[in-house]
């Protein structure tokens, strides 16, 4: 007996550890249900310096007078408050009917001295989300919202404060609940389709890879060994000859696995794409490498990101020795690509994998937003630029000598892409290589750069059209032409006044000699 009361206890922990759970009873009925896991990354900027505050939800409990049960008929809000532990600060979630969609909005009653030492503000700052989040669609059933993939809320920037809320487990249901539990659950875009009987299964998933369409046979053919093209997963067959051209993707990882039974089915190196040894073998058997990577986002046939260029991460880390190393890391041509062409209405994201998924680079682009009425924010035209970058990283083999070989790393920015900014109808370039700061040890390269981001095509090239320029590129462009010219014309008078002095120097020599002459005479 005490052993199985052990195990209740057991388990009710290791719930607890998935998430928070939330239920509001209001007027006798359970009208909110949440269950959320969520983290909070609280920027304090003074000055020069730079202070940064992380907390969650453990231990928050629900605030019963401040809370509201949504009435589905006159279509009014649902509002959840609760109170944060051990801070004592309120975080309110309001569930709102749009559009035929529910949304759920998020506001921190922040106060600054609970989390930094050095303010003394005791007044608290109500921290606003500005791109809300989907939870689920307008209707009479009883349905439930659930997602598992990691969505990010950004905050409206409140001087000296920024604020951002990673949601890696969500479900939520505020409204047409029954029997005080969460109705059939729809899962969200991201996540990927559990089974047909799923509300879900109807729905297109929004989380594509670049690669395209992979022939569905799986019998290799000798006469046409381009009708199998084996993945990472799939043993390779070292006795047929699988074209090169069996890929529609240079950078994506079955062309490395492919090309290397061509010439040497024992090389180990097929097994560690993520070696500098494994990538150089796929380039020599596989045909030069793309001169710029180029990674593609798309949902079904529409392509909406497509991103080329250099992306070279700077890592600081400490040695054995506890010196400082750097390790430099680029993003290799074939990383795996995922993304979300629909994060939200004026969101789109990126992500790339690499290096046995230990790697990972998140982008999040937003296009320019502007308030349309007290809360609600929307796309103000067709500037985008990128927004967050999230990079999660492993001390491998690219760090030497490192004392924590291993451990896991993240770094994270945001707001700092300002100069990146494109044009829905065309985009972004920039071949000088741009530095930017990514947490405190860690800078982005980029070079040889043009993206473009809110596609509604199915191609993958970049057109003429509305392409804007980086101040880097256009500077050196400007200061070649005048180069160019000012040469041409130092070279047109230093020519001439060669040519001047020549003639004068003949001149003054024909007239010399002839009055000696006339002396002789």
């Amino acid at each position: 007996m005490k052993l199985l009361f052990g195990n209740f206890i057991l388990i009710g922990l290791l719930l607890q550890v998935e998430g928070e759970n939330f239920v509001f009873v209001g007027k006798n009925r359970t009208c909110i249900l949440l269950d959320i896991d969520a983290t909070f990354n609280l920027t304090y900027t003074d000055g020069n310096e730079t202070e940064t505050a992380e907390f969650d939800l453990s231990g928050a409990t629900v605030v019963n007078r401040s809370s509201l049960c949504g009435d589905s008929l006159f279509k009014s809000n649902s509002i959840l408050m609760v109170r944060l532990f051990p801070s004592g600060e309120e975080l309110q979630f309001t569930f709102q009917r749009q559009f035929g969609e529910i949304r759920m909005r998020v506001a921190l009653y922040l106060r600054p001295e609970k989390h930094f030492k050095n303010v003394n503000n005791t007044l608290p700052i109500e921290m606003k989300d500005y791109n809300d989040l989907h939870v689920g669609h307008v209707s009479t059933s009883n349905y439930s919202y659930e997602c598992h993939s990691e969505q990010d809320l950004f905050f409206l920037f409140n001087s000296p404060f920024l604020m951002t809320m990673a949601i890696s487990d969500i479900r939520a249901q505020a409204y047409n609940i029954t029997k005080d539990s969460f109705g059939p659950a729809i899962e969200c875009e991201q996540d990927p389709t559990t089974t047909p009987s799923n509300p879900t299964s109807t729905e297109p998933s929004n989380v594509t890879i670049t690669t395209e369409h992979i022939p569905e046979t799986t019998t290799v053919e000798p006469e046409n060994a381009t009708t199998h093209i084996p993945t990472s997963e799939t043993p390779i067959q070292t006795t047929t000859e699988p074209s090169v051209e069996s890929t529609t993707k240079p950078h994506h990882e079955t062309s490395i696995s492919t090309a290397q039974t061509t010439t040497e089915p024992s090389v180990e190196t097929t097994t560690k794409p993520h070696t500098e040894t494994s990538i150089s073998t796929a380039q020599t058997t596989t045909g030069p490498e793309p001169a710029v990577p180029k990674y593609v986002v798309k949902n079904k046939n529409i392509v909406c990101i497509v991103l080329e260029g250099n992306l070279t991460f700077e890592i600081n880390y400490q040695k054995k020795d506890n010196t400082v190393g750097t390790a430099r890391v680029s993003v290799p041509y074939n990383a795996d690509t995922e993304g979300n062409c629909h994060l939200n209405n004026t969101a789109q994201e990126i992500t790339l994998t690499f290096f046995d998924p230990a790697w990972v680079v998140d982008i999040v682009i937003m296009k320019d937003t502007q308030v349309d009425g007290e809360n609600t924010l929307s796309a103000g035209g067709n500037a985008y630029t990128w927004k967050k970058l999230k990079l999660s990283y492993v001390v491998d083999p690219h760090f030497i000598n490192a004392k924590n070989p291993g451990t896991p790393g993240s770094a994270d920015t945001y707001g700092a892409f300002g100069s990146l900014k494109g044009n829905t109808d065309g985009s972004f370039k920039c071949k000088a290589e741009q530095t930017f700061n990514v947490g405190k040890d860690v800078k982005l390269k980029l070079s040889k750069m043009q993206y473009r981001a809110f596609g509604n095509t199915n191609s993958t090239d970049f057109t003429n059209k509305d392409v804007l320029e980086c101040d880097a590129d256009t500077n050196n462009n400007d200061s070649g032409t005048d180069n160019s010219k000012l040469g041409i014309v130092l070279g047109c008078v230093f020519g001439g006044l060669a040519v001047l002095i020549l003639t004068a120097g003949g001149i003054w020599y024909y007239r010399k000699r002839k009055s000696r002459s006339y002396e002789h005479l």
